[in-house]
């Protein structure tokens, strides 16, 4: 029974996002494929690059390559925090790498659908207060 265990919890950690690698930046999602894709791709573990102390992911070297030319131009909005917890409920709630929108040029996490959906109705308002709220609690 033991040794049927040990490689379960192993496999349960795996498929868990974030467990096994928790200094994986979006949960090891390609940032650049966001906006190239417009969808969350999973990067690939042998092509990623370090920057604000996390391990970025990619899928290809090329997207790697632009992310690496410009981080920040990639790097999502609120430092990956939900910009509708910030605006409505105040509080600085991770976003999830599944759920996303991208605004202007800038990729913004939310924290579930129904908070995408209620930053889509007004993403403009939501951003201001998102943004108020962020250096209000000094991130």
């Amino acid at each position: 029974m033991r040794s049927i265990l040990a490689p379960l919890l192993a496999l349960m950690l795996l498929l868990l996002p974030g467990a096994a690698a928790a200094n994986w930046a979006l949960d090891g999602m390609d940032v650049v494929a966001y906006r190239t894709q417009g969808q969350a791709v999973p990067g690939r573990s042998d092509i990623r690059t370090e920057w604000a102390g996390q391990d970025w992911h990619f899928a290809s070297e090329e997207n790697r390559a632009a992310f690496e030319a410009n981080p920040r131009d990639y790097a999502p909005g609120l430092r990956g925090l939900c910009p509708k917890m910030l605006a409505v409920d105040h509080q600085a709630v991770r976003g999830d790498p599944r759920y996303f929108v991208i605004v202007g040029q800038r990729l913004y996490l939310l924290s579930s659908p129904a908070a995408r959906d209620a930053f889509m109705a007004d993403p403009r308002r939501m951003l201001m207060a998102a943004k108020e709220t962020f250096v209000e609690l000094g991130l």
